[in-house]
């Protein structure tokens, strides 16, 4: 197996380089900095992987300010561990990914922009499924049939078979906090 690479965008603050360059020695594994000058880069070409080269396009690409770490050749057995190390050093982040055979061919930008919008689906999923959690509990006690309807339009969002879309995600997300919100306070 090759070394293990973390890539990472942003976290350009000193005490964050230092934190991962005390992370990259222990788990020993090489770190590669990016930023706005490698958006357009394909992430093979980031990681000097082969049959790939330095991109040619001209113009800008726009990503969201946030920090941003790719893992390849981490065993995911070390996850955990890297993960909780990262936490405990200020240097965790919630934007990270793992190299796939299909994300390997993006740019760093596609890349960035995917997981930042998997991040808000899921941070909303999981509103949603505590949310429906509270429901449950009140209908227990409570006859609210509008309640009710509400928690009956988010089943299928709290057990997705398909990818969900963050606009009636957050839709039916509204509704069952706005009904919550006649019971107890919730955010």
């Amino acid at each position: 197996m090759n070394k293990p690479i973390l890539l990472i965008y942003g976290m350009n603050e000193n005490e964050k380089r230092l934190a991962f360059q005390n992370l990259s020695e222990q788990f020993n594994c090489d770190l590669i900095y990016t930023d706005t000058l490698q958006l357009k880069e394909k992430i093979g070409f980031l990681l000097d992987m082969d049959g790939f080269e330095k991109c040619s396009e001209h113009g800008e690409l726009s990503v969201p300010d946030i920090d941003f770490v790719l893992l390849h050749n981490i065993p995911s057995t070390d996850h955990v561990s890297l993960f909780t190390y990262m936490r405990e050093n200020g240097i965790a982040t919630g934007y990270k990914a793992v190299l796939t055979d299909t994300n390997k061919n993006w740019s760093l930008a596609h890349l960035i922009n995917e997981n930042f919008e998997e991040h808000k689906i899921i941070t909303l999923w999981q509103k949603l499924r505590q949310a429906t959690v509270y429901a449950e509990k009140i209908l227990l006690e409570v006859d609210d049939w509008e309640l009710s309807e509400a928690l009956k339009k988010s089943a299928p969002f709290v057990s997705p078979k398909e990818e969900l879309p963050y606009d009636e995600l957050l839709e039916v997300y509204n509704e069952l906090v706005a009904r919550l919100k006649t019971h107890f306070i919730v955010e």
